[in-house]
């Protein structure tokens, strides 16, 4: 009994021994296989790979006869220069600084003189010259210089006012027949405060129209708020010493 157990323990052992070494066998050749056939594939790839750059080589070297007549015929045979700009040297610079200057009593060199300044100027000297004849200076200021004004050594009254004043507007015919009426001996202005704000920002005007009367000596004689009638226009005239004869 025991030796028969003893047979059958040994042909187990010799079973396993031999399952393990096919399996290990069979193992191996397949890994070989799968090896070899690997290699094969990459020769096969080599040589594909070695006869296209063969061709591209072959192919790179062989010329173009046609492309190469098609662009020689797209080229002019002559090819026309641009003119080149012929730049001004330094004598050329010189005469024609010399051709453009101008005269130093040219009359482009004058300093141009505003036309209210004009109007007072003509007025004051048509006065000492011929006293009937008088140039009426112009009521709407161009320009607003009280120091110049003051110059002139004649009483001055100003009216600060603006378009969009109703009040300045319906004095503005009064103001007009009293700049005819008293032409070079009252300097009467009208300042619009939306022109003139740097100027008019040293007065106190605070509403509008707001009138400001000065004497000969540019001192102030008398400051009125609001619309003033000719009637009362002409009192501030007279109480200032001036006579419209």
């Amino acid at each position: 009994m025991k030796k028969g157990i003893k047979i059958l323990v040994v042909a187990v052992i010799l079973v396993g021994v031999a399952t393990v070494w096919m399996i290990k066998n069979k193992s191996v050749t397949v890994a070989d296989e799968v090896e070899k056939n690997s290699s094969l594939s990459e020769e096969k790839r080599r040589e594909e790979l070695e006869k296209e750059d063969a061709s591209q080589a072959n192919d790179a070297s062989e010329p173009l006869p046609v492309i190469q007549e098609e662009t020689q015929a797209e080229v002019p045979e002559t090819i026309e220069k641009p003119e080149l700009v012929k730049e001004k040297g330094p004598s050329e610079i010189e005469k024609a600084e010399e051709k453009t200057v101008i005269p130093e009593n040219s009359p482009e060199e004058k300093e141009e003189v505003p036309e209210e300044q004009k109007t007072i100027e003509e007025a004051l000297s048509a006065e000492k010259e011929n006293p009937e004849a008088v140039v009426t200076p112009e009521l709407a200021a161009t320009e607003f210089d009280l120091e110049k004004l003051k110059s002139y050594k004649l009483p001055i009254m100003i009216e600060f006012g603006a378009s969009w004043c109703t009040w300045c507007r319906w004095m503005e015919p009064t103001l007009e027949e009293l700049n005819k009426e008293y032409a070079g001996k009252v300097i009467i202005q009208s300042v619009d405060v939306e022109k003139f704000r740097s100027e008019v920002s040293s007065f106190d005007v605070s509403l509008l129209p707001t009138i400001y009367f000065f004497d000969a000596e540019g001192t102030v004689f008398e400051t009125r708020v609001g619309a003033m009638v000719k009637e009362d226009i002409l009192k501030v005239f007279e109480s200032m010493g001036v006579k419209n004869d």
